[in-house]
């Protein structure tokens, strides 16, 4: 599979794996509501694509990326990026065609490869300082009924005020986010944050995040430890979505988090009672 310019878009292709994805595994669970999904793990193999582009920063050439055994080929990263670093151009939805996640400026794309110590099995690597990716018009995604449920495989590097995923219109109040505070993780529904009870940054945590079995009742988990509010999210047509920080002053990305991001997978229904499973295998 060879390295193409950075300004050639390919089509998504099979790469032969048969294995069964995540999405597979928690049965009958793709009509119900999976609508975006970006990971390491191949979420369902009715994915026929690949799973994310890599730039090598030698001389910025770039390849896509499939599965090997339901998992990202990460011997082919590292044959591309012998000797150099690799960055994130896109991560692919599993989902459907389009809606990926794009960065164009090389300067603020994610890294996956270390020269000195390889792939980053962790997640793909946010700066804090400049690093996102950005998920545009996906209808989808509309914050229009009482129920949207987030599950992501993160690391964080710092305990700081930081957003990792965010739907948000900096110009209003409508929000719904997953972020970083200096002490915890948190849900921000509108101008509201309903803070986790977990408190440690450095090790992989699962997150999960939905406003509620009903209307008025938000939620967020991690690691199992679940937390309820009596809120929902404003109804909202905003279909813009960044990962790695939030929409700011102008419409420019700001709050930049700082760590890794393995997993994210959204559902617009409700999936509380797939937490448990689901954890298990992001």
């Amino acid at each position: 599979m060879p390295g193409l310019g950075l300004g050639l878009e390919l089509p998504k292709m099979i790469d032969g794996s048969s294995s069964l994805g995540i999405i597979d595994r928690l049965g009958g669970i793709v009509a119900s509501g999976f609508v975006l999904g970006f990971s390491y793990h191949l979420l369902t193999r009715d994915y026929k694509g690949y799973c994310l582009r890599v730039r090598r920063a030698s001389d910025d050439d770039v390849l896509d990326i499939g599965f090997v055994n339901g998992y990202i080929d990460y011997v082919a990263i590292a044959t591309f990026c012998a000797g150099t670093n690799g960055f994130v151009a896109i991560r692919y939805n599993q989902y459907s065609a389009g809606n990926d996640a794009v960065q164009v400026v090389l300067a603020s794309q994610p890294k996956i490869y270390d020269s000195v110590t390889g792939f980053i099995d962790d997640g793909i690597e946010l700066d804090g300082t400049d690093d996102y990716l950005t998920v545009v018009d996906y209808v989808a995604m509309q914050i229009t009924s009482p129920v949207l449920n987030i599950y992501m495989n993160r690391k964080s590097i710092d305990a700081d005020t930081r957003y990792i995923f965010a739907k948000n219109e900096f110009t209003t109040t409508v929000t719904y986010a997953l972020i970083q505070t200096v002490t915890r993780y948190a849900l921000k529904v509108d101008t509201t944050l309903i803070y986790s009870d977990v408190y440690a940054f450095t090790t992989n945590k699962i997150l999960a995040a939905w406003n509620g079995t009903g209307v008025n009742e938000s939620l967020v988990e991690v690691d199992g430890s679940i937390i309820r509010s009596t809120l929902n999210p404003s109804p909202s047509n905003l279909t813009k979505i960044v990962i790695g920080a939030r929409n700011g002053p102008g419409d420019v990305p700001t709050s930049f988090a700082n760590g890794n991001i393995k997993t994210i997978i959204v559902f617009n229904t409700n999936r509380e009672n797939d937490y448990t499973k689901i954890a298990s295998l992001v």
